[in-house]
């Protein structure tokens, strides 16, 4: 309903009926759309290991999809990262613990934060990396 038909059935017979109906229509022409073109292909997608604050590896279901590294757990998103904010990304080490056998990479955010993500195979911490990059 809008809200000519809205006055119209309170009673007020003076409420402006539209002339015309509007229609949105999305601009095909690069010169008028400034707007940034958001890319949702799923580029690459797995289960990683991240850790916690308190040094914790917890399982993740993982995506990168146009410029956001995206975390799931149990199909809820619970955390994004925009590759727009990350300075580097390193490949730091193998690693042995009780959580198993595998290998790190950090991303380093520009405000000084960073992320350490686990993968079982060296191989997948490359692909990884040299798809962030």
């Amino acid at each position: 309903m809008n809200l000519a038909d809205k006055g119209q059935e309170e009673g007020d017979t003076n409420a402006p009926k539209p002339k015309h109906r509007v229609q949105i229509v999305a601009s095909s022409s690069k010169s008028e759309d400034k707007r940034p073109k958001m890319d949702h292909t799923i580029r690459m997608r797995g289960n990683v290991l991240i850790q916690n604050p308190a040094q914790e590896w917890k399982v993740r279901s993982c995506e990168l999809n146009g410029s956001f590294l995206t975390f799931f757990r149990k199909q809820k998103m619970v955390a994004a990262i925009d590759l727009e904010q990350v300075g580097d990304i390193n490949v730091l080490r193998q690693i042995k613990d009780s959580a198993g056998q595998g290998f790190i990479f950090s991303l380093h955010l520009k405000e000084g934060r960073y992320f350490n993500v686990r993968v079982t195979m060296y191989d997948d911490a490359l692909n990884w990396v040299k798809v962030l990059v």
